[in-house]
This record gives C-alpha cells, sequence and structure tokens, in this order.
C-alpha cells in the first residue's frame, strides 16, 4: 500500500485506476491501413490470371499478358489507335536492349581499368 501513497498524480502520471492494464492495447484498431494509389489497385488488377483460348486450349495467364496479346493483334490487324499504342513501347524497348548490347569504346574500358587499379591500390 505504500507504494499507492508514494504515488504522484499529475502531469503524464494518470490515476492508477485510469491506466492501461497490462496487456491492453490503447490503440485496439491499430495504425489505419495506407491506402493504395488507383495506379496501385491497377497494376494489383492485371497481375490476377484469367483463362483464355489460345490456338484451341485453354491457357492461364495474367490480365497484363492478355492484354499485352490483344493490343499486338488489333495492330497487326491494322488497326491504326493500337499501332500508335504500339510504336512507343517498341522503340523504348529497341533503347534499352541497344543500350545493354553496346560494347564499350576503347575509351571508355580505359577508364573502367584505371578505376578498378585505384581503387585495388586504396584498398591494400
Amino acid at each position: 500500500m505504500s507504494a499507492d501513497r508514494d504515488y504522484k498524480v499529475g502531469y503524464k502520471r494518470p490515476p492508477k485506476e485510469h491506466q492501461f492494464k497490462k496487456g491492453v492495447s490503447g490503440n485496439p484498431k491499430g495504425r489505419p491501413k495506407n491506402n493504395a494509389t488507383f495506379a496501385e489497385n491497377v497494376l494489383d488488377e492485371m497481375q490476377e490470371k484469367i483463362m483464355v483460348k489460345e490456338s484451341g486450349k485453354q491457357k492461364k495467364i495474367t490480365k497484363k499478358q492478355a492484354l499485352a496479346k490483344k493490343l499486338v493483334a488489333e495492330a497487326l490487324n491494322g488497326k491504326n489507335s493500337a499501332i500508335k499504342l504500339l510504336l512507343p513501347i517498341l522503340a523504348s524497348e529497341i533503347n534499352q536492349t541497344k543500350e545493354v548490347d553496346e560494347e564499350l569504346s576503347a575509351n571508355d574500358a580505359q577508364i573502367i581499368e584505371n578505376y578498378i587499379k585505384r581503387r585495388l591500390n586504396n584498398e591494400n
């Protein structure tokens, strides 16, 4: 009982009967979940799988793959709007592969070699 008498009630010291009980949270609902953006919702939806019939066989593919197949098929059939959508995608893909496939010039290779030598000398 002497511990109860020594306890001072005041700023940041509520009375014992109003303090949270052990094991009971002061925030039972917890932190609210982060609401996903519209773009995140669309990307999640595009990852869902659907059944499609291809070459007479049932196949399970993502909605993203189905959309790509449909876009390419329409472009091949001569639909101008599909071609306009597809061309920038193909151009960016070609640029990405071109960047990866390009070999280093002699000057670039020399710069990298000098950098590696300097790093190795600094570590010793």
